[in-house]
């Protein structure tokens, strides 16, 4: 009687996971820190519009403002950053 193949043994089963998973042991950390970077450096892209906004209100009124609430008050044009901010309620607080 002749055997036919027809499948996979358990052994090479067992090596495909154990490859998967040593590669999202690896995996799943670096995306971890690729995300954590990239919100950081979206958090630096917004306090860009900040500091250019708070230069501006320094250059017209010769002081900086005395809280957030003056400087946005007085910056209407930075609005569409503030409601950014506040789409991200971790990043803010």
């Amino acid at each position: 009687m002749k055997r036919i193949n027809l499948g996979f043994t358990l052994i090479e089963l067992m090596i495909v996971v154990v490859i998967i998973g040593i590669l999202a042991a690896v995996g799943i950390p670096q995306y971890q820190n690729y995300v954590a970077r990239s919100q950081a450096a979206e958090g630096f892209s917004l306090a860009g519009g900040v500091k250019t906004a708070l230069a501006e209100y320094h250059d017209t009124h010769g002081v900086f403002p005395d809280s957030t609430t003056d400087a946005h008050s007085k910056l209407q044009g930075k609005s569409m950053m503030m409601s950014r901010i506040h789409k991200y309620p971790q990043i803010a607080e």
